[in-house]
């Protein structure tokens, strides 16, 4: 997925590939557990749609897991839809065939592209009375909600632990997708540095198609490059499902990444990725959807829900393999 790729999604990512996601069954409607009695009835007998950019993506699996406690413990029905590739035009035709699917509530919605691509469709929904909570990026209403992490914070998160790493010298860079706020982001993470750390060289930023054969060629270019580079912050979360390669290549180089999955967290274990930073999907979805429930159930939700942004090194690696999506 372009906007963030965050591919934290353990036993998926263990093979380092991007493979599509309904082999596993993960696109099967999250059903409905057993809820307490004391919950509002909403939605029966609909469901709630979550309209992703990239079904193909191993960025969705922790966020699925999350979409599929809140069904656990809210006894709402909920599906993940979607393109199987990063497509505009044919996430507007996913989000037009929801709308129009007799069973849909509500959407929680990935449109990361310019929203005037979208518009008219939150309009429609607008007019169906069929909520919207905004995931992956915002540009206010028509929608109930923004639960997600703003352009800053991973950035943010990622350049002063990286500087204060290395001490306030050295030289640094940057690799992401081309999604238009991993540009935004990759701006932050470059101003940060010079405003924080100016003893510090910024090498400059490669880009990637979105693929991992891709991601790992220019990566490798990037550090052959400047073969003298102190840090580079794989910022987008594609990064971990090629972690062993990237660590091969990086030699003296220490690599950062963006997202929790499976590979990266064994390559921190082992010491070759420093660490690597993101906001977890799981609370993402988790609290995401609870705002399209409790719109649904006819209560005031907070206009803006930000959720952590989560750094995770060498010395809380173990716990987070052991315990990802709850409190230690």
């Amino acid at each position: 997925m372009k906007e963030h790729g965050s591919a934290t999604r353990r036993a998926f990512l263990a093979g380092g590939g991007a493979a599509a996601l309904g082999g596993a069954g993960l696109l099967a409607p999250a059903m409905a557990g057993a809820a307490s009695s004391a919950l509002p009835a909403v939605a029966k007998g609909k469901t709630l749609y979550w309209i992703t950019a990239n079904l193909a993506d191993p960025f969705y699996i922790d966020g699925i897991a999350g979409m599929k406690k809140f069904t656990a413990l809210f006894g709402v029905k909920a599906k993940v839809v979607g393109p199987q590739d990063s497509n505009v035009a044919a996430m507007v035709k996913t989000f037009t065939s929801t709308l129009v699917q007799p069973d849909c509530a509500g959407i929680f919605s990935y449109f990361y592209a310019d929203f005037n691509a979208a518009a008219p469709l939150y309009k429609q929904a607008a007019a169906k009375k069929i909520p919207i909570v905004n995931g992956a990026g915002d540009w206010g209403p028509p929608r109930a909600a923004f639960v997600g992490v703003r352009d800053e914070d991973a950035p943010t998160v990622a350049a002063r632990y990286i500087g204060k790493a290395l001490g306030g010298t050295g030289s640094v860079g940057h690799i992401g997708n081309t999604g238009v706020n991993i540009v935004r982001e990759e701006k932050i993470f470059r101003q940060i540095f010079a405003k924080e750390f100016p003893k510090i060289k910024y090498a400059g930023n490669a880009t990637h198609d979105g693929s991992a054969s891709d991601a790992l060629k220019q990566s490798q270019n990037f550090l052959t490059k400047n073969p003298s580079l102190s840090a580079l912050w794989f910022g987008d979360g594609l990064g971990p499902s090629i972690a062993d390669p990237l660590a091969a290549a990086a030699k003296s180089t220490k690599i950062y990444l963006r997202g929790f999955g499976a590979n990266g967290l064994k390559a921190i274990a082992k010491g070759k990725i420093a660490a690597t930073f993101d906001r977890s999907t799981f609370d993402e979805e988790f609290y995401g959807f609870q705002m399209l429930y409790w719109t649904l159930a006819g209560y005031r939700v907070p206009d803006t829900l930000i959720v952590s942004t989560i750094t995770v090194d060498k010395t809380n690696v173990a716990a987070f393999q052991k315990n990802p999506y709850r409190l230690a």
